[in-house]
């Protein structure tokens, strides 16, 4: 059996525009991640996001950070809650 460590798994951008861009991303994809999270962190693995541009994990962010959720050290690259997300947030009464 061959080995391959995880983030030789992961499989590289070749997008130069990606530079810099602001990723949307829905409450749904989060709260998937967190399932997958919480069931590995059971079996003693982890889940960690990793930039496919620059193949680096992310730096998360904590909800006092307005919309931010993930960025790259590296390029830039910034995860942010989508607009239906900040909606639905907003009628809740929920301020970021």
């Amino acid at each position: 059996m061959a080995e391959v460590k995880g983030v030789d798994t992961i499989i590289p951008a070749n997008c130069p525009d990606w530079l810099g861009e602001t990723v949307e991303v829905s409450q749904d994809a989060i709260v998937i991640g967190a399932k997958i999270q919480a069931l590995w962190n059971v079996l003693g693995m982890s889940f960690i996001p990793y930039c496919s541009l620059c193949i680096e994990p992310l730096t998360w962010h904590r909800p006092n950070d307005g919309d931010l959720l993930l960025h790259c050290p590296i390029c830039g690259r910034r995860w942010v809650m989508d607009n239906e997300w900040l909606l639905d947030l907003d009628r809740r009464g929920i301020k970021i």
